[in-house]
């Protein structure tokens, strides 16, 4: 077994690799890694290989802190073969390379948001552990991406999604092709079309009252992942009016809702709706079979002590409730962590992200 570091004419195998595992995930695609890099980060893209065949993969990304140091980052990853006893010693000869890069680096601590339960993960801190070179044991920290998210199955008929739909979602896809909405589907926007969407974003952001990424953020993405044929700009027209947006990502079989937005203006045309319903049908035609709404509110528990009131406020309660209409399996993947590499600083840094 050999660890390297995968190199641009790797690059279709690497994403064959991926897109072929059941966990693969645009995430650790090769592109979103460039889109990485537009940002000035440093990626690596490391591969477990055996006979010039990819074992396992993971792709890290560098987040500058102050002073020089920074940490390391794993979306959705490492992607492993199905080999269970190879799963484990791959990702422990992942981490030694991981290791050595992050004292070349000055990294604090690597962040991990992994696809499935990381039984390995126990083992993973027994070895940290034992290794004075490396660290401390792992932390739980917030995930970067969504934990809890509804995957609808696509795979059937167009009939039979919109029979599994809640009624209300059904009648106002029906309500909006009757009022006229039409939807506009963009492999390769241009600066208008990019600006519209990002004119949407800002009043959803006002309204809905939560943040989103900086403009270069949504620019550069589309960028990137369209020259891939990896993403589709979608726009809701109703009276000459754009009036909602949405970006969708399509990897492997999966069809990803990334990013949406919409209009203060004509609510009433339930344009949101329709949008959905035609990116599904894209997603059908491009061969995908899931159709991912790319996070939910989870519902409390019986014994929250939240009130509910906060919970009615919740932005996300709204936005639940719309994806929920149209079906679907709600899926919670396990809990992030980082893997401590310099504890005392690690732990200036939780402190310091408290306090701002």
């Amino acid at each position: 077994m050999q660890i390297i570091f995968v190199k641009e004419n790797q690059k279709e195998q690497w994403n064959e690799f991926i897109a072929s595992n059941p966990n693969g995930s645009f995430l650790q695609s090769w592109a979103w890694g460039e889109f990485q890099k537009s940002f000035g980060r440093k990626i690596w893209r490391l591969a477990a290989m055996e006979n010039n065949e990819i074992m396992s993969t993971v792709l890290i990304i560098k987040h500058n802190l102050l002073f020089g140091w920074s940490y390391f980052y794993c979306p959705r990853g490492p992607i492993e073969t199905r080999n269970k006893k190879q799963e484990t010693r791959n990702k422990f000869l992942l981490f030694e390379k991981i290791k050595d890069l992050a004292g070349k680096e000055k990294a604090v601590f690597l962040r991990v948001d992994p696809t499935e339960n990381f039984q390995e993960l126990k083992e993973l801190n027994s070895w940290v552990s034992k290794s004075s070179t490396l660290g401390s044991l792992g932390c739980s920290t917030k995930p970067t991406q969504p934990q809890h998210t509804l995957i609808l199955d696509i795979s059937k008929s167009e009939d039979e999604i919109l029979a599994r739909m809640k009624q209300k979602t059904r009648y106002n896809i029906r309500l909006a092709e009757r009022r006229g909405v039409k939807i506009k589907k963009i492999s390769q926007p241009n600066d208008q079309e990019i600006q519209t969407f990002l004119n949407l974003s800002i009043q959803t952001s006002k309204r809905d009252k939560f943040q989103i990424h900086p403009e270069k953020y949504y620019q550069k993405m589309l960028k990137i992942l369209c020259q891939n044929s990896m993403a589709k700009l979608f726009l809701a027209e109703y009276q000459n009016e754009i009036i909602a947006a949405n970006i969708v990502i399509f990897f492997s079989d999966k069809a990803i809702y990334s990013h949406g937005a919409s209009s203060n203006s004509h609510r009433e045309a339930m344009a949101p709706y329709l949008l959905h319903w035609e990116q599904i049908k894209e997603a059908k035609k491009l061969g995908c079979k899931s159709y991912d709404f790319w996070g939910v509110k989870r519902q409390p528990t019986a014994d929250s002590r939240q009130p509910t009131a906060a919970q009615a406020q919740n932005a996300w309660a709204g936005i639940t409730r719309f994806k929920k209409g149209f079906g679907g399996e709600e899926i919670s993947y396990p809990k992030s962590y980082d893997v401590i590499l310099k504890p005392i600083l690690y732990w200036v840094y939780r402190i310091v992200k408290k306090i701002i």
